[in-house]
């Protein structure tokens, strides 16, 4: 069981198991810095819900990672994004694997799953310069 992206024409797709695709996220936090990567874990550790019982995250932390909160908002496991969530998202997807291993001590070679966040980034890209493509998640 995992989650798969595919494009919407059919020519990629993507598998990944539910908690790689939670580790791939949390590298791309790493790039707004440990404080933000910290308080995503802590957040999602005490699962804080708006009055209607929907999850949600500081509007603070939503200023720090900007257009990232496309990737963070959205559901692991059904949806879709556009083509142009998508050409928002690619500039947010950084990558510093030194970085991920030494601000990650305690992760379990985190550089096990590079490879996946790389296939990710260039889903991500193939979508974006791709305006009639979809990204559907199941």
């Amino acid at each position: 069981m995992g989650l798969e992206i595919k494009t919407s024409d059919n020519e990629k797709s993507f598998r990944i198991g539910y908690f790689g695709f939670s580790f791939i996220r949390r590298f791309f936090l790493l790039h707004y810095g440990t404080e933000v990567h910290d308080e995503y874990m802590v957040m999602l550790r005490n699962l804080t819900f708006d009055p209607e019982g929907v999850f949600f995250f500081s509007e603070k932390f939503y200023e720090k990672i900007g257009d990232l909160s496309i990737l963070i908002d959205h559901s692991d496991c059904d949806g879709e994004l556009t083509s142009e969530e998508c050409r928002k998202l690619k500039p947010c997807l950084f990558v510093d694997e030194d970085m991920i291993i030494k601000s990650l001590p305690d992760f379990n070679k985190p550089e096990k799953y590079f490879p996946l966040m790389y296939e990710f980034i260039e889903l991500i890209s193939y979508c974006a310069d791709n305006p009639e493509v979809k990204l559907i998640f199941t």
